[in-house]
């Protein structure tokens, strides 16, 4: 019986070992669900890691939805190959969305069904597309299906993330045909955001001109507007699809983030009829080395700055 025994639990773990190398998708709750377990990658470029019977088994596990800096293992010089075997019961039709921040090609059974981006020949540069979530149908002809992705990097971008704005290597959902995503709802906070610097700035200012001796609102007024003008290039960050333009919009986010804090900074020093002036000297003065560091690839100093003006208004 021992002979016996041990076979059938070889026979177990074995068939455990196939079936998690699958990522089951047998019913899709309403919010969708996130690709994130089950990817192959291999470093380099080869046509035939499309094909749905190459073996992978050699290839290491990667979770693509992670950004790009944790991913120690992904070097951004690189081409490289993602692979996910999707198993489903029954054949199906079901919603593909990614974001993501290189340049993709995505291939389904060895088939191109998606491009994202632009990536590097004879005539033209890699160029970085995140599609924003942007809907695709995946017809699922069989119960296991392979998802193969082509994935090229972009020279000189920055990956760190910034306001709130991660630059995952390849995020995909899988949703039901009835899931839709609101763009009014998705975005409705970010108006808000805009709206109402600019209304202070016009506010403050309409003030100060009717009674020039409030510096206060002068002040004020001046960092509302580089307010204004920072949510906005985030706005046009977050819809923008083009990678290097996201970079250079973040950017201008911090430099305008930062005359806003300045300026701000300055306010209540006003308003608070503060003398000594090597307080706001020393602030000034740690802001730009701050920003002069953002574009050196150092933050450090970020948090120093926030301290001391949160130390000054307590």
């Amino acid at each position: 019986m021992k002979p016996l025994t041990l076979l059938l639990i070889l026979f177990y773990t074995q068939a455990f070992a196939q079936k998690s190398e699958f990522f089951r998708i047998d019913s899709l709750p309403t919010q969708g669900v996130l690709l994130d377990k089950g990817w192959k990658f291999h470093a380099g470029d080869n046509p035939d890691w499309a094909k749905p019977d190459f073996d992978d088994s050699a290839w290491d596990a990667l979770n693509p939805t992670l950004t790009i800096p944790v991913l120690k293992q992904i070097d951004t010089h690189k081409p490289l190959w993602l692979r996910l075997k999707l198993s489903s019961q029954n054949p199906k039709s079901v919603t593909f969305s990614v974001k993501q921040s290189g340049a993709s090609e995505v291939f389904l059974n060895g088939k191109l069904i998606a491009i994202y981006g632009n990536i590097e020949n004879k005539e033209t540069k890699t160029e970085a597309y995140d599609p924003l979530n942007e809907q695709v149908i995946l017809n699922l002809d069989s119960s296991v299906n392979t998802l193969a992705i082509r994935y090229y990097f972009q020279k000189g971008l920055n990956y760190e993330a910034a306001f709130g704005e991660r630059f995952p290597l390849f995020s995909a959902k899988l949703n039901s045909n009835k899931f839709q995503i609101s763009e009014a709802e998705k975005y409705a906070w970010e108006g808000f955001n805009i709206g109402v610097p600019f209304i202070l700035f016009i506010v403050h200012l309409i003030f100060y001109l009717y009674y020039t001796p409030a510096k206060t609102n002068l002040w004020y007024s001046l960092s509302s507007f580089f307010g204004f003008l920072g949510s906005y290039m985030l706005f046009k960050m977050r819809v923008s699809h083009d990678i290097e333009v996201k970079n250079t919009l973040i950017d201008y986010a911090v430099v305008f983030s930062m005359f806003n804090i300045i300026f701000l900074f300055y306010t209540v020093y006003l308003f608070l009829k503060q003398k000594n002036k090597w307080l706001v000297i020393i602030f000034i003065s740690l802001s730009l080395i701050s920003l002069f560091n953002h574009f050196l690839g150092f933050s450090e100093l970020g948090a120093l700055v926030t301290f001391v003006y949160v130390a000054f208004v307590l």
